[in-house]
Protein backbone atom coordinates (compact mmCIF):
# COMPACT_ATOMS: atom_id res chain seq x y z
CA UNK A 1 0.00 0.00 0.00
CA UNK A 2 1.06 3.61 -0.65
CA UNK A 3 0.25 6.61 1.53
CA UNK A 4 -1.04 9.68 -0.32
CA UNK A 5 -2.28 13.16 0.57
CA UNK A 6 -5.52 13.94 -1.25
CA UNK A 7 -5.41 17.26 -3.09
CA UNK A 8 -9.17 17.21 -3.59
CA UNK A 9 -12.18 15.17 -2.55
CA UNK A 10 -12.18 11.68 -4.08
CA UNK A 11 -15.47 9.81 -3.91
CA UNK A 12 -15.41 6.80 -1.56
CA UNK A 13 -11.85 7.63 -0.49
CA UNK A 14 -11.61 10.93 1.40
CA UNK A 15 -11.57 14.73 1.51
CA UNK A 16 -8.88 17.25 0.60
CA UNK A 17 -5.99 16.96 3.05
CA UNK A 18 -6.77 13.41 4.14
CA UNK A 19 -3.86 10.96 4.24
CA UNK A 20 -5.04 7.67 2.75
CA UNK A 21 -3.55 4.29 1.91
CA UNK A 22 -4.20 2.89 -1.58
CA UNK A 23 -2.81 0.16 -3.78
CA UNK A 24 0.16 1.15 -5.98
CA UNK A 25 -1.73 0.68 -9.25
CA UNK A 26 -4.62 2.90 -8.19
CA UNK A 27 -2.14 5.60 -7.21
CA UNK A 28 0.06 5.25 -10.29
CA UNK A 29 -2.69 4.93 -12.88
CA UNK A 30 -5.31 7.31 -11.52
CA UNK A 31 -4.69 9.50 -8.48
CA UNK A 32 -1.14 10.72 -9.13
CA UNK A 33 -1.26 11.39 -12.90
CA UNK A 34 -4.55 13.28 -12.57
CA UNK A 35 -3.18 15.48 -9.79
CA UNK A 36 -5.73 14.22 -7.28
CA UNK A 37 -3.05 13.29 -4.74
CA UNK A 38 0.60 13.58 -3.75
CA UNK A 39 2.84 11.01 -2.12
CA UNK A 40 2.67 11.46 1.65
CA UNK A 41 6.33 12.21 2.32
CA UNK A 42 7.72 14.95 4.58
CA UNK A 43 8.36 17.42 1.75
CA UNK A 44 4.88 17.06 0.27
CA UNK A 45 3.22 17.26 3.69
CA UNK A 46 5.07 20.52 4.39
CA UNK A 47 4.22 21.85 0.94
CA UNK A 48 0.54 20.98 1.35
CA UNK A 49 0.22 22.60 4.77
CA UNK A 50 1.91 25.73 3.47
CA UNK A 51 -0.48 25.94 0.51
CA UNK A 52 -3.57 24.61 2.27
CA UNK A 53 -5.42 27.91 2.68
CA UNK A 54 -4.79 28.84 -0.95
CA UNK A 55 -5.81 25.34 -2.16
CA UNK A 56 -9.03 25.39 -0.15
CA UNK A 57 -9.91 28.86 -1.44
CA UNK A 58 -9.27 27.78 -5.03
CA UNK A 59 -11.34 24.63 -4.47
CA UNK A 60 -14.23 26.67 -3.07
CA UNK A 61 -14.13 28.96 -6.10
CA UNK A 62 -14.17 25.99 -8.49
CA UNK A 63 -17.02 24.38 -6.57
CA UNK A 64 -19.13 27.53 -6.68
CA UNK A 65 -18.52 27.83 -10.42
CA UNK A 66 -19.48 24.18 -10.87
CA UNK A 67 -22.68 24.74 -8.87
CA UNK A 68 -23.61 27.65 -11.15
CA UNK A 69 -23.02 25.49 -14.23
CA UNK A 70 -25.03 22.63 -12.69
CA UNK A 71 -27.96 24.98 -12.15
CA UNK A 72 -27.70 26.25 -15.73
CA UNK A 73 -27.65 22.80 -17.36
CA UNK A 74 -30.09 21.07 -15.00
CA UNK A 75 -32.19 18.53 -16.92
CA UNK A 76 -29.71 18.41 -19.80
CA UNK A 77 -30.31 15.81 -22.51
CA UNK A 78 -27.82 14.60 -25.13
CA UNK A 79 -28.99 12.96 -28.36
CA UNK A 80 -26.67 10.43 -30.02
CA UNK A 81 -27.66 8.90 -33.36
CA UNK A 82 -26.44 5.34 -33.90
CA UNK A 83 -27.18 2.40 -36.17
CA UNK A 84 -28.99 -0.49 -34.50
CA UNK A 85 -30.88 -3.67 -35.28
CA UNK A 86 -34.60 -4.28 -34.86
CA UNK A 87 -33.99 -5.61 -31.33
CA UNK A 88 -32.42 -2.30 -30.31
CA UNK A 89 -28.84 -3.60 -30.04
CA UNK A 90 -26.36 -1.05 -31.37
CA UNK A 91 -23.84 -1.86 -34.10
CA UNK A 92 -21.11 -0.75 -31.74
CA UNK A 93 -21.58 1.11 -28.46
CA UNK A 94 -21.67 4.56 -26.86
CA UNK A 95 -18.61 5.38 -24.74
CA UNK A 96 -17.76 8.09 -22.23
CA UNK A 97 -15.91 9.93 -25.01
CA UNK A 98 -19.08 9.94 -27.16
CA UNK A 99 -21.10 11.37 -24.28
CA UNK A 100 -18.46 14.04 -23.59
CA UNK A 101 -18.60 15.02 -27.28
CA UNK A 102 -22.39 15.14 -27.11
CA UNK A 103 -22.26 17.36 -24.03
CA UNK A 104 -19.92 19.72 -25.87
CA UNK A 105 -22.33 19.93 -28.80
CA UNK A 106 -25.10 20.74 -26.29
CA UNK A 107 -23.06 23.56 -24.75
CA UNK A 108 -21.28 21.85 -21.83
CA UNK A 109 -17.55 21.17 -22.18
CA UNK A 110 -16.39 18.22 -20.09
CA UNK A 111 -13.52 15.75 -20.36
CA UNK A 112 -14.10 12.06 -20.95
CA UNK A 113 -12.88 11.34 -17.40
CA UNK A 114 -15.70 13.48 -15.99
CA UNK A 115 -18.33 11.18 -17.52
CA UNK A 116 -18.94 8.49 -14.88
CA UNK A 117 -20.10 5.70 -17.16
CA UNK A 118 -19.68 2.28 -15.57
CA UNK A 119 -19.96 0.40 -18.87
CA UNK A 120 -20.63 1.38 -22.49
CA UNK A 121 -24.23 1.80 -23.65
CA UNK A 122 -25.09 -0.94 -26.15
CA UNK A 123 -28.82 -0.54 -26.85
CA UNK A 124 -31.20 2.16 -27.94
CA UNK A 125 -33.03 4.10 -25.25
CA UNK A 126 -32.61 6.66 -22.48
CA UNK A 127 -29.81 6.39 -19.93
CA UNK A 128 -29.14 8.56 -16.89
CA UNK A 129 -25.39 9.23 -16.74
CA UNK A 130 -23.59 11.07 -13.92
CA UNK A 131 -21.18 13.81 -14.97
CA UNK A 132 -18.67 15.23 -12.50
CA UNK A 133 -18.36 19.01 -12.78
CA UNK A 134 -16.30 19.14 -9.58
CA UNK A 135 -15.37 16.41 -7.05
CA UNK A 136 -18.26 17.69 -4.91
CA UNK A 137 -20.73 18.60 -7.68
CA UNK A 138 -22.39 16.10 -10.02
CA UNK A 139 -25.26 16.32 -12.49
CA UNK A 140 -27.37 13.73 -14.29
CA UNK A 141 -27.38 13.90 -18.08
CA UNK A 142 -30.04 11.99 -20.02
CA UNK A 143 -28.34 10.24 -22.95
CA UNK A 144 -30.91 9.59 -25.67
CA UNK A 145 -29.56 6.97 -28.10
CA UNK A 146 -31.71 6.58 -31.22
CA UNK A 147 -31.47 5.69 -34.91
CA UNK A 148 -32.72 9.08 -36.09
CA UNK A 149 -33.65 12.52 -34.74
CA UNK A 150 -37.31 11.57 -35.15
CA UNK A 151 -36.87 8.48 -33.00
CA UNK A 152 -35.01 10.46 -30.36
CA UNK A 153 -37.97 12.86 -30.12
CA UNK A 154 -40.38 9.94 -29.74
CA UNK A 155 -38.22 8.43 -27.00
CA UNK A 156 -38.05 11.77 -25.20
CA UNK A 157 -41.88 11.86 -25.23
CA UNK A 158 -41.95 8.42 -23.61
CA UNK A 159 -42.76 6.31 -26.66
CA UNK A 160 -41.29 2.85 -27.11
CA UNK A 161 -39.45 2.68 -30.44
CA UNK A 162 -38.05 -0.86 -30.27
CA UNK A 163 -40.36 -3.57 -31.54
CA UNK A 164 -41.42 -6.07 -28.83
CA UNK A 165 -44.53 -7.54 -27.23
CA UNK A 166 -44.51 -5.39 -24.10
CA UNK A 167 -46.27 -2.12 -23.33
CA UNK A 168 -45.44 0.82 -25.54
CA UNK A 169 -45.91 3.67 -23.10
CA UNK A 170 -42.53 3.84 -21.36
CA UNK A 171 -39.09 4.77 -22.68
CA UNK A 172 -36.27 2.22 -22.50
CA UNK A 173 -34.22 3.27 -19.47
CA UNK A 174 -30.95 1.43 -19.14
CA UNK A 175 -30.82 -0.94 -16.19
CA UNK A 176 -28.43 -3.74 -17.13
CA UNK A 177 -25.89 -4.66 -19.77
CA UNK A 178 -27.59 -6.20 -22.81
CA UNK A 179 -26.38 -9.59 -23.96
CA UNK A 180 -26.08 -10.74 -27.53
CA UNK A 181 -27.26 -14.26 -28.18
CA UNK A 182 -26.48 -16.83 -30.82
CA UNK A 183 -29.64 -18.89 -31.05
CA UNK A 184 -30.38 -21.92 -33.19
CA UNK A 185 -31.42 -19.69 -36.08
CA UNK A 186 -28.20 -17.72 -36.03
CA UNK A 187 -26.25 -20.97 -35.78
CA UNK A 188 -27.97 -22.48 -38.81
CA UNK A 189 -27.67 -19.30 -40.87
CA UNK A 190 -23.96 -19.02 -40.06
CA UNK A 191 -23.27 -22.61 -41.03
CA UNK A 192 -25.30 -22.26 -44.24
CA UNK A 193 -23.09 -19.30 -45.18
CA UNK A 194 -20.03 -21.54 -44.94
CA UNK A 195 -20.92 -23.13 -48.27
CA UNK A 196 -21.24 -19.71 -49.93
CA UNK A 197 -18.43 -17.69 -48.38
CA UNK A 198 -14.90 -18.97 -49.04
CA UNK A 199 -12.85 -19.21 -45.87
CA UNK A 200 -15.75 -18.48 -43.49
CA UNK A 201 -15.43 -21.78 -41.63
CA UNK A 202 -11.76 -21.06 -41.01
CA UNK A 203 -12.61 -17.54 -39.84
CA UNK A 204 -15.21 -18.82 -37.36
CA UNK A 205 -12.76 -21.46 -36.15
CA UNK A 206 -10.13 -18.77 -35.60
CA UNK A 207 -12.70 -16.58 -33.81
CA UNK A 208 -13.47 -19.41 -31.41
CA UNK A 209 -9.77 -20.12 -30.86
CA UNK A 210 -9.08 -16.41 -30.35
CA UNK A 211 -11.82 -15.97 -27.74
CA UNK A 212 -10.56 -19.12 -25.98
CA UNK A 213 -7.09 -17.55 -25.84
CA UNK A 214 -8.52 -14.21 -24.70
CA UNK A 215 -10.26 -15.77 -21.69
CA UNK A 216 -6.97 -17.45 -20.78
CA UNK A 217 -5.03 -14.18 -21.10
CA UNK A 218 -7.14 -12.65 -18.33
CA UNK A 219 -6.92 -15.83 -16.26
CA UNK A 220 -3.15 -15.54 -16.54
CA UNK A 221 -3.26 -11.93 -15.36
CA UNK A 222 -5.50 -12.76 -12.41
CA UNK A 223 -3.28 -15.69 -11.44
CA UNK A 224 -0.34 -13.43 -10.57
CA UNK A 225 -1.52 -9.79 -10.35
CA UNK A 226 -2.02 -8.20 -6.93
CA UNK A 227 -2.74 -4.63 -8.07
CA UNK A 228 -6.40 -3.84 -7.32
CA UNK A 229 -7.05 -1.69 -10.38
CA UNK A 230 -5.41 -4.25 -12.68
CA UNK A 231 -7.40 -7.14 -11.20
CA UNK A 232 -10.62 -5.19 -11.67
CA UNK A 233 -9.64 -4.45 -15.29
CA UNK A 234 -8.87 -8.14 -15.93
CA UNK A 235 -12.03 -9.44 -14.26
CA UNK A 236 -14.31 -7.10 -16.23
CA UNK A 237 -12.67 -7.89 -19.53
CA UNK A 238 -12.60 -11.64 -18.87
CA UNK A 239 -16.38 -11.57 -18.34
CA UNK A 240 -16.82 -9.96 -21.78
CA UNK A 241 -14.44 -12.44 -23.43
CA UNK A 242 -16.25 -15.34 -21.73
CA UNK A 243 -19.50 -14.06 -23.25
CA UNK A 244 -17.84 -13.83 -26.67
CA UNK A 245 -16.60 -17.41 -26.28
CA UNK A 246 -20.11 -18.59 -25.39
CA UNK A 247 -21.38 -16.95 -28.59
CA UNK A 248 -18.72 -18.65 -30.70
CA UNK A 249 -19.40 -22.02 -29.09
CA UNK A 250 -23.09 -21.61 -29.93
CA UNK A 251 -22.16 -20.90 -33.56
CA UNK A 252 -19.54 -23.58 -34.09
CA UNK A 253 -20.16 -27.28 -33.33
CA UNK A 254 -17.37 -29.05 -31.38
CA UNK A 255 -16.28 -31.11 -34.38
CA UNK A 256 -15.50 -27.93 -36.34
CA UNK A 257 -13.38 -26.20 -33.70
CA UNK A 258 -9.60 -25.93 -33.78
CA UNK A 259 -7.64 -29.08 -32.96
CA UNK A 260 -5.01 -26.89 -31.31
CA UNK A 261 -7.17 -25.51 -28.48
CA UNK A 262 -4.84 -26.81 -25.72
CA UNK A 263 -2.00 -24.83 -27.30
CA UNK A 264 -4.14 -21.68 -27.58
CA UNK A 265 -5.12 -22.00 -23.90
CA UNK A 266 -1.49 -22.28 -22.79
CA UNK A 267 -0.36 -19.47 -25.11
CA UNK A 268 -3.14 -17.21 -23.83
CA UNK A 269 -2.32 -17.90 -20.19
CA UNK A 270 1.36 -17.10 -20.74
CA UNK A 271 0.49 -13.95 -22.71
CA UNK A 272 -1.38 -12.73 -19.64
CA UNK A 273 0.74 -13.89 -16.72
CA UNK A 274 4.19 -12.95 -18.09
CA UNK A 275 3.51 -9.19 -18.43
CA UNK A 276 1.54 -9.28 -15.16
CA UNK A 277 4.76 -10.37 -13.44
CA UNK A 278 6.35 -7.15 -14.72
CA UNK A 279 3.48 -4.83 -13.77
CA UNK A 280 0.30 -3.05 -14.95
CA UNK A 281 2.13 -0.96 -17.58
CA UNK A 282 3.27 -4.14 -19.36
CA UNK A 283 -0.19 -5.71 -19.14
CA UNK A 284 -1.94 -2.69 -20.63
CA UNK A 285 0.58 -2.52 -23.49
CA UNK A 286 0.02 -6.23 -24.13
CA UNK A 287 -3.77 -5.92 -24.22
CA UNK A 288 -3.50 -2.90 -26.53
CA UNK A 289 -1.36 -4.95 -28.94
CA UNK A 290 -3.68 -7.97 -28.86
CA UNK A 291 -6.86 -5.97 -29.31
CA UNK A 292 -5.37 -3.88 -32.13
CA UNK A 293 -4.83 -7.11 -34.04
CA UNK A 294 -8.30 -8.44 -33.13
CA UNK A 295 -9.92 -5.25 -34.43
CA UNK A 296 -8.19 -5.71 -37.80
CA UNK A 297 -9.10 -9.41 -37.85
CA UNK A 298 -12.81 -8.75 -37.32
CA UNK A 299 -12.78 -5.93 -39.90
CA UNK A 300 -11.28 -8.25 -42.52
CA UNK A 301 -13.79 -10.96 -41.69
CA UNK A 302 -16.77 -8.60 -41.88
CA UNK A 303 -15.62 -7.35 -45.28
CA UNK A 304 -15.95 -10.90 -46.65
CA UNK A 305 -19.59 -11.35 -45.64
CA UNK A 306 -22.17 -10.96 -48.41
CA UNK A 307 -24.48 -7.96 -48.23
CA UNK A 308 -27.72 -9.93 -47.91
CA UNK A 309 -30.29 -10.69 -45.24
CA UNK A 310 -28.96 -14.18 -44.57
CA UNK A 311 -25.63 -12.76 -43.39
CA UNK A 312 -27.11 -9.98 -41.24
CA UNK A 313 -27.44 -11.89 -37.92
CA UNK A 314 -23.82 -13.03 -38.12
CA UNK A 315 -22.71 -9.55 -39.20
CA UNK A 316 -24.40 -7.95 -36.18
CA UNK A 317 -22.88 -10.47 -33.81
CA UNK A 318 -19.36 -9.97 -35.16
CA UNK A 319 -19.74 -6.18 -35.21
CA UNK A 320 -20.75 -6.20 -31.54
CA UNK A 321 -17.79 -8.39 -30.62
CA UNK A 322 -15.47 -6.12 -32.60
CA UNK A 323 -16.83 -2.99 -30.90
CA UNK A 324 -16.25 -4.46 -27.45
CA UNK A 325 -12.71 -5.52 -28.35
CA UNK A 326 -12.02 -1.95 -29.51
CA UNK A 327 -13.29 -0.68 -26.15
CA UNK A 328 -10.81 -3.03 -24.45
CA UNK A 329 -8.01 -1.69 -26.63
CA UNK A 330 -8.88 1.95 -25.96
CA UNK A 331 -9.19 1.43 -22.21
CA UNK A 332 -5.83 -0.37 -22.11
CA UNK A 333 -4.20 2.41 -24.14
CA UNK A 334 -5.58 5.07 -21.78
CA UNK A 335 -4.40 3.19 -18.69
CA UNK A 336 -0.98 2.43 -20.16
CA UNK A 337 0.09 6.04 -19.67
CA UNK A 338 3.70 6.58 -20.73
CA UNK A 339 4.80 5.15 -24.11
CA UNK A 340 6.37 1.69 -23.83
CA UNK A 341 10.16 1.40 -23.87
CA UNK A 342 12.16 -0.64 -26.40
CA UNK A 343 11.75 -3.98 -24.59
CA UNK A 344 8.01 -3.56 -24.16
CA UNK A 345 7.63 -2.45 -27.78
CA UNK A 346 9.45 -5.60 -28.83
CA UNK A 347 7.16 -7.71 -26.67
CA UNK A 348 4.06 -5.99 -28.09
CA UNK A 349 5.34 -6.59 -31.64
CA UNK A 350 5.85 -10.28 -30.83
CA UNK A 351 2.36 -10.55 -29.31
CA UNK A 352 0.73 -8.92 -32.35
CA UNK A 353 2.56 -11.10 -34.84
CA UNK A 354 2.04 -14.16 -32.65
CA UNK A 355 -1.70 -13.48 -32.70
CA UNK A 356 -1.63 -13.30 -36.49
CA UNK A 357 0.25 -16.60 -36.71
CA UNK A 358 -2.20 -18.25 -34.31
CA UNK A 359 -5.17 -17.11 -36.41
CA UNK A 360 -3.54 -18.47 -39.56
CA UNK A 361 -2.96 -21.85 -37.86
CA UNK A 362 -6.46 -22.00 -36.36
CA UNK A 363 -8.03 -21.39 -39.77
CA UNK A 364 -6.45 -24.63 -40.98
CA UNK A 365 -6.44 -26.87 -37.90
Amino acid sequence: MIELILMQRVEKLGQMGDVVKVRPGYARNFLLPLGKALRANADNMKRFEGDRAQLEAANLKRREEAERIAERVSGMSVVLIRQAGESGSLFGSVSARDIADGCKDAGLTVARSQVLLEKPIKTLGLTNVRVELHPEVHINVVVNVARSPEESERQARGEEIVRDDGPKSAPRWRSAEPRLSANAGTNGEALSLVTRVPGLLGDLRSDHAGETGAVMIYRGILAVASDRALRDFAARHMATERRHLDLMEALLPPDRRSLLLPIWRLAGFLTGCLPALVGPHAVYATIEAVESFVDRHYAEQLAKLPADAAAEPLRQLLQQCQAEEVEHRDEAAALRGAPPGPLLRGWAWMVGHGSAAAVAAARRL
